[in-house]
């Protein structure tokens, strides 16, 4: 099998994540959490983390992490046991959110940051995370870097 890995160093490109302010506290998060990955993961993570968990396509996302294309992504990610890439970038957009939250922003503010409708937060939050919009709002990023832990930890 031939190599899996582009040899390119930058990320993320403008013209490939969607574009939204990256957060330096979710990757000061994540890092240690992926520590223990291959560098390819933790790659994938970082480029996952400095979009926010927003990303327009798959294989964008995958040159910016600098590997192949999507299908390797998406094989990494099976190897080394994590959840499947858009469960991944979800709980990664809910520590963004929490930590949005945590400096104040509302969650008006939020869905009209980004064009959504209040209520496909608290859905997604009791989806992805099980706990009720009210409840997360007040347990902030620390648990929700918790929730992320325990779905990337290898058994």
């Amino acid at each position: 099998m031939g190599t899996l890995v582009k040899t390119w160093s930058g990320f993320p490109t403008k013209g490939s994540l969607l574009l939204m302010s990256p957060n330096p506290r979710i990757w000061a998060h994540l890092a240690p959490l992926y520590a223990s990955q291959p560098p390819a993961v933790q790659r994938l993570a970082r480029a996952l983390a400095e979009c926010g968990g927003r990303y327009t396509l798959a294989s964008a996302l995958a040159h910016d992490a600098g590997l192949l294309d999507r299908d390797v992504v998406y094989r990494i990610l099976h190897n080394a046991r994590l959840p499947p890439l858009t469960e991944m970038a979800a709980l990664i957009r809910a520590l963004n959110w929490a930590f949005e939250l945590a400096d104040g922003k509302t969650l008006a503010r939020l869905a009209s940051d980004e064009q959504r409708e209040p209520a496909q937060y608290r859905r997604d939050v009791r989806r992805w995370l099980g706990v009720r919009w009210a409840e997360f709002v007040g347990l902030g990023p620390d648990w929700v870097a918790k929730r992320i832990a325990e779905r990337v930890q290898v058994p």
